[in-house]
């Protein structure tokens, strides 16, 4: 996964990311791909992480994740 070559803190924003996304959080996965961003991750990197949610959470994480990140400039 790209995001561990960032640091440990782009894992750990992933990572609420993912849970966030999982549970239905929209607001969460806006707040925390927006933290990603200012801390150097990519528009695919952002995407990796949520592409490994999808398998582990399945496609409702994607409805999350589309709406979260509907009007973000990633």
């Amino acid at each position: 996964m790209i995001i561990y070559t960032l640091g440990i803190w782009l894992v750990n924003i992933s990572s609420g990311m993912g849970l966030d996304a999982e549970h239905g959080a929209v607001n969460g996965v806006k707040a925390l791909a927006t933290q990603a961003k200012r801390e150097g991750a990519t528009r695919d990197e952002v995407m990796e992480a949520l592409r490994v949610v999808l398998y582990v959470g399945g496609e409702g994480c994607v409805y999350t994740a589309a709406a979260a990140l509907r009007d973000l400039d990633l």
